[in-house]
């Protein structure tokens, strides 16, 4: 009876995330349950799979569910409903294990909303699905080939949505949103990002909603507002702790951690970051190259030059493995060992790294994800601009990132928001009174504005056009 209850325990969405105060013990206690009494409570032993899949590898996930679908089905005294939903559950199991693989994940959600018919339970009420979907995005750039995954997840919504119910509500404008700022159409991004705000309102996926601020964010600081972008992921954080989910926090301090690499906050790195490895947070659900990137960008961060060189050394396999054919993993890797070459001063090595970085890139017009390093790779790309003068994608490149590095120097340099905004608008060449116009103020004030940013950034400019000042910034 003790067991049973055990069991019952994984059968209540809101129970179920405690395997991750403890998750060797308690796995131990449940895979240690006989089959006889896992027989009569079906759900709670799915649903304990179903959060267990989050903290161990896939080849032993893979394995209790090929156990679970064989014991199961072979139970003379399961129901044909019965055994249709169970077998409907694993289905979902394996898609959640599956979603690197789009096609894969459509297969098994299409195959378990033939056999339930409706919602899962195993996803109603829980967390884990917006993990499984929203992630999704984050491992589906593979060259050439990510609108024809986002066509296929479109033709798909009506099983997949309808096995979240709820839960999916406004997921695939955020899919869509995410890629619209990777290419850097940014004003299709932010009406997207709104579009999945009004549908999911009162859903309480809150996952979803850490996902959908963190893209937000990133809109942001492409837009020139990193301190608004970096205040409004933090008003989360009361939320996050009232939750009191270890999961969700987990996640939470994951995006918070990538923003400070984007803004090079060393203070915002979480110490766990620094430490991961592919056995370590969620190692079922990621390839092997998402945890080795995120560490190196928060080593990074964090100018840890040493441990950053020694980790990078088992990059190089990664690349080319099997398992890390995802084009955003390989971006963000060759683009931080070409940044440690160009700290180790191996200046022609780092420029071929980059430029295989940027050659992946351009197959899907993938422009955020490099222009987030910022001045990590300023100079090189400068130095890729004159090695390739006609390449039109490099010069969009060079043009995109002054974006962050100007956040950078306006950062460093003590500008206030308004100075930032000038000194945006002085290196796109436009004059005074066009800013005067935008601002809403005297022609006169926008060049005393541009004079306190000269005396800012320590910039004697003589003779020229106010055009020409403004682009010697």
């Amino acid at each position: 009876e003790d067991l049973l209850q055990i069991l019952k325990i994984f059968e209540i969405p809101k129970t179920a995330n405690l395997l991750v105060l403890d998750p060797e013990k308690i796995s131990d206690l449940v895979l240690g349950i006989p089959w006889r009494i896992r027989f009569q409570c079906p759900m709670g032993y799915l649903g304990f799979i179903c959060s267990y899949l989050l903290l161990t590898t896939r080849e032993k996930g893979r394995r209790l569910l090929d156990e679970a679908e064989e014991h199961f089905g072979a139970e003379p005294g399961i129901t044909e409903d019965g055994r249709r939903a169970i077998q409907g559950e694993i289905e979902v199991c394996r898609g959640m294990m599956a979603y690197n693989a789009v096609e894969a994940l459509c297969k098994h959600y299409e195959k378990a909303y033939k056999l339930l018919r409706g919602p899962s339970r195993l996803i109603t009420g829980r967390y884990l699905w917006a993990f499984s979907y929203v992630t999704t995005v984050h491992s589906l750039f593979k060259e050439g080939d990510f609108l024809p995954h986002i066509k296929l997840l479109q033709d798909k919504r009506e099983c997949i949505e309808g096995l979240a119910g709820e839960l999916s509500a406004g997921v695939y404008e955020l899919l869509l949103a995410e890629y619209m700022l990777e290419t850097g159409e940014y004003k299709e991004a932010e009406v997207l990002i709104r579009k999945s705000l009004y549908k999911s309102a009162g859903k309480g996926q809150f996952l979803t909603t850490l996902a959908r601020t963190y893209t937000w964010c990133r809109l942001l600081i492409a837009q020139g507002e990193p301190e608004k972008a970096w205040e409004e992921f933090g008003n989360l954080q009361a939320t996050v702790e009232k939750i009191n989910s270890l999961l969700i926090l987990r996640n939470y301090q994951f995006y918070s951690g990538l923003l400070a690499v984007i803004l090079n906050k060393a203070e915002g790195i979480h110490d766990w970051m620094l430490e991961l490895s592919d056995a370590g947070l969620h190692g079922g659900f990621f390839a092997e190259g998402v945890l080795l990137f995120v560490r190196c960008k928060s080593l990074l961060t964090v100018k840890d030059w040493q441990s950053l060189d020694i980790v990078l050394e088992d990059a190089h396999r990664h690349i080319d493995m099997p398992s890390v054919y995802y084009l955003s993993h390989r971006i963000h890797l060759l683009v931080l060992l070409a940044i440690n070459e160009n700290h180790k001063h191996n200046i022609e090595l780092s420029l071929e790294y980059l430029y295989r970085a940027v050659n992946m890139a351009r197959s899907d017009n993938l422009v955020t994800i490099i222009a987030e390093y910022g001045v990590h790779i300023e100079a090189l790309l400068g130095q890729l601009l004159k090695m390739h003068p006609g390449d039109v994608f490099v010069a969009r490149l060079v043009k995109r990132i002054r974006r962050y590095t100007k956040l950078e120097l306006a950062k460093n340099q003590n500008l206030s928001q308004r100075e930032q905004y000038v000194l945006e608008k002085a290196q796109n060449g436009e004059s005074n009174r066009e800013i005067a116009r935008q601002l809403g103020i005297a022609s006169a004030s926008v060049g005393n504005i541009l004079s306190r940013i000269y005396r800012k950034l320590g910039i004697t400019v003589k003779g020229g056009s106010r055009k020409n000042k403004g682009r010697q910034l």
